[in-house]
C-alpha cells in the first residue's frame, strides 16, 4: 500500500514540506491526487465562472502589436507541463535560422532586490547567454524596450497564453500528456488548470509533451481531447536525457555517467513525478528522494536533512533538475556529489508543419505595432 512504511533499505520515498517537515507520502508525488481535494470543487466553479467572465472580456479589447513577430509558448495548468524546453527548442530553431530572438516572460520568483532566483532565467542565462530575456509583469512594455535594437526580430512569449494584452502570430500550448485526462475538468484549486479544454480554440499548435512517459491510450485521449477543442495540429514531444552537469564546477558528463548507481532525488517543480520517471528510465536506482513544492527555495539545512537521509539508504550521488539547480543554496554543506539532469526537447510528430509555419512569420513583411 502507498502508506505503508519502505521495507528495510528499500527507497525512502517520504517528501519534504517547504519548511523540511516530513510529510505522509503521496502515490506518485501526485499534488493533486488528494482525495481530499474534491472538498474544492465549489471553489473551482467560482474560478470557472471568472475565467469565463475574462474572457468574454477580453473579446472586446484589441491585442497590442510589437513590431516583430510574437511565439507564445503557454499552457492550460499551472506548472510541470514542459513549457521550458519548449521555449528552449524555438530559441535554437531561430539562432539556426539566423534570427535574433528575444524572450519576455512574467519572472516567476524574482524579486526588485534580486534576491530570489528565476529558474527559468537561470536556465536560459547558462545555456544561451547571448539571448536578450526581459522579465516584467508588462510584457508590451518589455517587448518595446527589447526591440530597440533592430537586431532583433523576434519575440519568445514564455508562459503567454493567459497574457491576452500582446498579440502573438502563433500561440503554442503545452499539455502533459502523463496527467489523466479525467482532470481536465478540474479548475484551480481543485485541480491544476487555469482554463477549460475549450479555452484551446486560441492555440494555433497544441503539443503534447512527454507522451513516451504516458499510456498510448492516454496520449491518444488527449489528442482527441485536444482536436475537438481546437481542431488545430496536435504536435507530440518527449524529455530525454541529454548530459549530466557537476554542480557547482559546471563540468559536463554522459547521461550514463550514474548507470546503475543508487541517487538521492531532489526537486522542487510542478511535475516530480515526471522526474523520477525519467530517472528510472535512465536505470538509476532511486534511493531516496526530498519533494519539495514548486519553486521552494532551498535552505542549507534542508539540503543537509536531505543529503543525510540519502546517505542513510546508501546514495552515491544527489540527482536534480536544471530548474531546482538554480535554487541550491552554495552555503549548504555538500556532502554527496551533485548532478544537474539537461533534458533533449524532441517533437516527435507534426515538426514539419510547425517549422513551415515559423519559417512563414519571416516571409512576409513585419506587422507594424510599437516601437
Amino acid at each position: 500500500m502507498a502508506n505503508e512504511p519502505p521495507p528495510p533499505g528499500g527507497p525512502d520515498l517520504t517528501p519534504l514540506t517547504a519548511s523540511g517537515s516530513i510529510l505522509p507520502p503521496i502515490p506518485q508525488h501526485d499534488p493533486w491526487g488528494h482525495p481530499g481535494l474534491h472538498l474544492l470543487a465549489p471553489a473551482s466553479l467560482l474560478m470557472r465562472a471568472a475565467v469565463a467572465a475574462r474572457n468574454t472580456t477580453q473579446m472586446f479589447k484589441k491585442a497590442e502589436r510589437l513590431r516583430a513577430p510574437v511565439i507564445s509558448v503557454g499552457n492550460l495548468s499551472v506548472g510541470g507541463t514542459g513549457k521550458t524546453p519548449l521555449v528552449e527548442w524555438l530559441i535554437k530553431w531561430c539562432i539556426t535560422h539566423g534570427h535574433k530572438p528575444v524572450v519576455l516572460s512574467r519572472g516567476y520568483g524574482e524579486t526588485s532586490g534580486g534576491t530570489t532566483p528565476d529558474d527559468e532565467a537561470f536556465i536560459l542565462r547558462h545555456e544561451y547567454p547571448g539571448v536578450v530575456r526581459r522579465a516584467d509583469p508588462d510584457r508590451l512594455r518589455a517587448g518595446t524596450s527589447a526591440l530597440e535594437d533592430k537586431s532583433r526580430d523576434v519575440v519568445i512569449l514564455d508562459d503567454g497564453f493567459q497574457h491576452r494584452r500582446l498579440a502573438r502570430d502563433l500561440d503554442l500550448v503545452c499539455l502533459d500528456a502523463t496527467v489523466p485526462p479525467s482532470r481536465r475538468h478540474r479548475l484551480l484549486p481543485w485541480g491544476p488548470f487555469r482554463e477549460p479544454c475549450s479555452a484551446l480554440k486560441r492555440a494555433t499548435f497544441v503539443v503534447l509533451t512527454r507522451v513516451d512517459q504516458a499510456p498510448a491510450a492516454q496520449v491518444d485521449a488527449w489528442k482527441q481531447i485536444a482536436l475537438e477543442a481546437a481542431g488545430v495540429p496536435v504536435l507530440e514531444a518527449t524529455h530525454e536525457p541529454l548530459a549530466w552537469t557537476v554542480w557547482p564546477e559546471g563540468k559536463r558528463e554522459a547521461a550514463s555517467r550514474w548507470y546503475g548507481k543508487r541517487v538521492l532525488a531532489l526537486c522542487a517543480i510542478g511535475n516530480p513525478s515526471a522526474f523520477l520517471r525519467t530517472l528510472d528510465q535512465m536505470d538509476l536506482q532511486i534511493g531516496a528522494t526530498a519533494i519539495f513544492r514548486d519553486h521552494h527555495l532551498f535552505t542549507p539545512d534542508e539540503l543537509d536533512e536531505a543529503q543525510r537521509r540519502g546517505l542513510s539508504k546508501k546514495c552515491e550521488v544527489l540527482c536534480t533538475t536544471e530548474k531546482d539547480a538554480a535554487r541550491l543554496d552554495p552555503r549548504a554543506r555538500w556532502i554527496l556529489p551533485v548532478a544537474v539532469l539537461r533534458i533533449s526537447f524532441t517533437i516527435r510528430t507534426g515538426r514539419e508543419i510547425l517549422e513551415q509555419r515559423l519559417a512563414g512569420l519571416f516571409a512576409r513583411p513585419a506587422a507594424g505595432g510599437a516601437t
